[in-house]
């Protein structure tokens, strides 16, 4: 089950509402995804939700409720994988790059709570994905780019030794470009123009999504909407 609340209506969706909802599939559901709310309050309780196995949440939701709570308000006693997804549907995405460090240090209560509270029988979470497009804004620096991709990869081993996988998108800037780039050497590679590629009905609903530098990529347009992705060169 997806519900996609629209953001502009996401007042109108409560927990308790949502709540109401679910409850009447609660064991047969595998699958659920939320997107955003803005009335969380103590979040989402799914513990009775015996058949889930895939959670999605947007980071809206997740982040308003302490990760203490969440641990066991999230327990769903078949849950495996649990999905955080940043973006707020037609609207424009969180920048997970600005707070990255109090994400990660989310996730970690989260899951030291859900191993040190929760019975052994509840231990069932195998891997948490983030869901963003990794993206180099206007005015951002190298340096704080690459400080967010060095917390999570900090974070992905102290999960790992308690058994959950942590993916996430991989770094617009690998660690040769990186080094190039801190003592000087590093240039941009010469680009075609992306422009003559795409249609002018399409200007106003097409943004670039990934942008120099990027080494040996594939500079990317998305759709502003949908999840169709093209290529325009590599």
């Amino acid at each position: 089950m997806a519900l996609l609340m629209h953001s502009t209506n996401a007042n109108t969706y409560t927990v308790a509402a949502i709540e109401r909802l679910l409850h009447y599939q609660r064991h047969s559901l595998r699958y659920i995804e939320l997107g955003h709310m803005c009335q969380v309050h103590d979040g989402l309780n799914l513990t009775n939700m015996t058949a889930l196995e895939t959670l999605k949440l947007n980071e809206s939701t997740i982040f308003h409720t302490c990760a203490v709570k969440a641990a066991s308000r999230l327990a769903a006693p078949k849950l495996k994988h649990f999905i955080i997804d940043f973006s707020t549907e037609d609207q424009h995405e969180a920048d997970p790059m600005s707070d990255m460090q109090q994400t990660t240090s989310w996730l970690q209560q989260f899951v030291a709570t859900k191993k040190a509270v929760l019975p052994k029988e509840l231990h069932t979470l195998e891997e948490i994905e983030l869901d963003f497009y990794p993206e180099l804004r206007y005015g951002v620096t190298w340096e704080s780019v690459r400080q967010p991709w060095q917390s999570l990869e900090q974070t992905r081993a102290k999960l790992e030794s308690s058994g959950v996988r942590l993916n996430y998108p991989k770094p617009i800037t690998d660690d040769e470009d990186w080094h190039r780039y801190l003592d000087g050497s590093w240039e941009p590679p010469e680009s075609p123009d992306i422009m003559d590629e795409i249609d002018a009905s399409d200007m106003m609903t097409w943004t670039i999504a990934r942008v120099w530098p990027l080494s040996q990529s594939t500079a990317t347009i998305l759709p502003r909407r949908g999840s169709a992705e093209v290529s325009v060169f590599k």
